[in-house]
């Protein structure tokens, strides 16, 4: 009997042992979860002494801070430069980061999450709404689409359009429709022609991961899309789009696997006994990446190159994927105001507005209007993207109850008055 349960544990390690190797194979860089975390740790260094003023940007601005936020490494310092840049470029725009790029929002968002910052409600800005706006959302094509979707997953956010779009309104799951109906009959997505690009398969892979274990249609596509990125794997592990290889390329790929689950010795994306890894580090130098072999190191390269080790690093460590920020997001929602016939509506006094480091909470607008009176509040509903900004304003008529209550005070001084009065006299009267 003993015997026998032995064989039985023999024929299964073999059985298990046959399956793994179908699935993984002998490759060249595989780096280690000690190796990774030295990288992200040289790169987090290099980021935050080189990029000192992060602000509203694509490079060196929003990817940096998501990538030192979600590889643990940003400090509150950097946190609040990066906050009151963002919240400088908004007063200045008056909230409108675009009116064609709706990635800007979508970046804006993701970061923002990522840092714990409300989207909703960001110093009175509102920054995710315009993202229902989903006949904006598309100008930018299949790219918008699919940051417009991971913005709105990383926090599993709820949005209406702002007041005043009359257009179709967008959300997760009609973005999710659309870049499901986008996908090439082949398989993978396409940006600028009808044949697959590398990048744009990656993000859009990326964007659906959240949907693969409860939609059909969403399995099928990435399962074509994982096919045609093995497919477009170089024998040097390096990946291509518009026909030269890339530090960009080699990051969404490695991003997209690992955000999925699938490892870098998985047999579909080792080649020549090479690795996506193998493609990726070769640009890297000095806790940089460059765009190309023949270029300098490049920010943008950096950026999407560090958040993609740290996207590796979440796969040896199971963690969730890098555009998972649930645990970490805040969605308190405005209350929307109902529609009236004034574009001013009488609130009770409140303040929703944070303050931090130093950070003014109030345009300069709202200041010179403080100064002349902090009697009362109103909520300003402009054309910015904003929800609710509470600010202060001058007024010079007063409301009824307020009438009514200064009536009763100067009855209530008259009377006080007259006790005094009759207090005082018959005090002298009694010492008379």
């Amino acid at each position: 009997m003993k015997n026998n349960i032995i064989k039985r544990l023999i024929i299964l390690c073999l059985a298990l042992a046959v399956v793994l190797s179908g699935t993984t194979v002998d490759a060249n860089i595989v780096l280690s979860k000690k190796e990774t975390t030295k990288y992200i740790n040289t790169i987090a260094r290099r980021q935050m002494n080189v990029v000192k003023n992060p602000t509203h940007d694509s490079a060196g601005g929003e990817w940096t801070v998501m990538g030192l936020a979600r590889a643990g490494k940003i400090t509150n310092d950097y946190k609040n430069i990066y906050k009151n840049n963002l919240k400088k470029v908004l007063d200045e725009s008056h909230g409108e980061l675009s009116t064609r790029a709706f990635t800007e929002y979508s970046r804006t968002v993701i970061a923002l999450t990522s840092i714990g910052e409300n989207p909703y409600n960001f110093y009175g800005y509102d920054v995710i709404s315009p993202l229902a706006e989903m006949d904006n959302v598309v100008k930018q094509g299949l790219n918008g689409t699919a940051y417009a979707l991971i913005a709105l997953n990383s926090g599993a956010y709820d949005v209406n359009p702002r007041n005043g779009y009359k257009g179709k309104v967008g959300g997760r799951e009609k973005y999710k429709d659309l870049m499901v109906s986008s996908a090439l009959p082949k398989g993978g997505w396409a940006l600028l022609s009808k044949t697959a690009d590398v990048d744009m398969t990656a993000i859009a892979i990326q964007s659906l991961i959240p949907y693969y274990k409860k939609d059909e249609d969403v399995k099928k596509v990435i399962d074509n899309g994982i096919k045609v990125l093995s497919q477009k794997q170089k024998s040097n592990g390096a990946f291509e789009s518009m026909g030269k290889e890339n530090c960009e390329s080699c990051s969404q790929v490695l991003t997209a696997i690992s955000s999925f689950g699938i490892s870098v010795k998985d047999k579909r994306f080792v080649k020549n006994g090479k690795t996506v890894l193998d493609g990726l580090m070769k640009y890297y130098d000095n806790g940089g990446f460059k765009h190309t072999d023949r270029t300098l190191v490049n920010q943008m390269s950096t950026d999407q190159a560090f958040y993609a080790l740290v996207a590796y690093r979440n796969i040896l460590e199971n963690d969730p994927p890098i555009f998972n920020m649930k645990k970490v997001a805040v969605k308190k929602k405005y209350r929307k105001p109902r529609k009236q016939k004034s574009r001013q509506i009488k609130t009770k006094n409140e303040n929703n507005i944070k303050n931090d480091n130093n950070i003014n909470v109030e345009s300069t607008a709202h200041k010179k209007s403080k100064k002349k009176n902090k009697n009362k509040e109103k909520i300003t509903t402009t054309n910015e993207p904003t929800t609710v900004n509470i600010v202060k304003e001058t007024t010079v008529s007063k409301t009824k109850d307020e009438k009514d209550l200064s009536g009763l005070w100067w009855i209530g001084l008259v009377i006080v008055a007259c006790c005094s009065v009759g207090i005082t006299f018959f005090i002298f009267k009694k010492r008379g």
